[in-house]
């Protein structure tokens, strides 16, 4: 049987991996194909394409859209997307520069609060990537604010919608049929990512 993985995230999101590290993995376990699906982003994918062909590993270019409709937040993957779109780096790019200035204004409530930490230091955790929380929280781990085994459980300890370094994103993301246009004219397929955990607020 072979093996691949087409669903995988790296630290141009909220993944813990470089793109090598990916790679490497799936040499170790035999995977015949990947598909790198960074949230919002094709900005790693020109690693990807590197790595691909020094570690001989065909990928298929991916990513995953963040879609905002009808009071739901969910995910939408496009495969096979031409990632040397400008209309696709511009977006990333433009994602990225809203996602860094939520995670500037959650740096000074932490520093008014007597947190310590240069942004600088914040930031360098990103390697290329948005500061998602999990990662603002390995920083805060390596200063003893959270022990590191528990980073996951302490989210909303940290940044949930009552926490007190929750910032709003200040952005909507694009509709459904905004995302379905991105990748269908950028050459990718559309499919609807883990459908089952649509739910409106409020929604069991």
């Amino acid at each position: 049987m072979m093996n691949f993985d087409f669903h995988m995230h790296s630290v141009y999101s909220d993944g813990s991996s470089t793109v090598e590290e990916i790679f490497k993995i799936a040499r170790g376990i035999d995977l015949k194909a990947i598909a790198v699906t960074d949230h919002d982003t094709v900005l790693g994918l020109e690693d990807v394409d590197k790595f691909s062909r020094e570690y001989r590993i065909p990928f298929v270019p991916g990513i995953e859209f963040t879609a905002f409709e009808d009071e739901m937040k969910f995910h939408v993957l496009g495969y096979g997307i031409d990632f040397t779109s400008q209309e696709l780096i511009d977006y990333s790019k433009d994602i990225l520069d809203k996602l860094n200035r939520k995670s500037r204004e959650q740096i000074e409530l932490m520093q008014e609060n007597g947190i310590e930490i240069p942004e600088e230091e914040f930031f360098a955790e990103g390697q290329g990537g948005p500061l998602y929380r999990a990662k603002l929280l390995k920083v805060l781990s390596r200063h003893g604010y959270v022990v590191e085994e528990e980073i996951m459980n302490s989210l909303n300890r940290f940044f949930g919608k009552d926490a007190p370094y929750y910032v709003e994103d200040g952005f909507k993301y694009p509709d459904f049929s905004h995302v379905v246009r991105l990748i269908k004219e950028n050459g990718g397929v559309v499919v609807l990512a883990h459908p089952g955990k649509i739910k409106k607020k409020n929604e069991k």
